[in-house]
């Protein structure tokens, strides 16, 4: 796929020459928050798909950064169980803090960005469950780690 540029504010993705739901090559634009739009608008990324069928993604590619590289920290998983990685992980939590994970964090970040993986988001999880509801923070609950964004220069 190729890919051109404006340089704007708002921002979205155009997909041209694309075989979408069993039609013909049109476009689809992508609003940077990954809904469809009507039109172009903002800064504008353009790919062409070469006439190549687009769908959503099959699964969803993501990684525990908090547990990246932490061998160290829990030990090596012998039995190579999920059993005994659970164990290894809660034996362990206490000696899970910024200074031990952020090495791990820090290198898997840098692999993804040589992958050209180009954003990464930070999402809640279930260590820090607030009386809201299953997996949501407070706004005094802060990640280990912030948003990263990698630019591909």
């Amino acid at each position: 796929m190729s890919c051109m540029s404006s340089g704007s504010g708002e921002s979205c993705i155009i997909i041209e020459n694309a075989r979408i739901g069993g039609e013909g090559p049109g476009s689809i634009v992508l609003g940077s928050g990954g809904t469809i739009l009507p039109a172009a608008q903002g800064d504008v990324r353009t790919f062409n798909a070469g006439g190549r069928v687009v769908v959503p993604a099959f699964a969803e590619p993501h990684a525990h950064l908090d547990r990246a590289f932490s061998q160290s920290i829990t030990g090596a998983n012998q039995s190579g169980t999920l059993l005994e990685a659970i164990r290894r992980f809660h034996s362990s939590v206490g000696l899970m803090v910024v200074d031990a994970l952020a090495p791990g964090a820090t290198r898997a970040l840098r692999m993804l960005a040589a992958e050209g993986v180009a954003h990464v988001r930070r999402i809640p999880s279930s260590a820090g469950r607030s009386a809201s509801g299953p997996g949501r923070r407070s706004s005094s609950q802060r990640l280990l780690f912030p948003p990263w964004r990698f630019s591909r220069s």
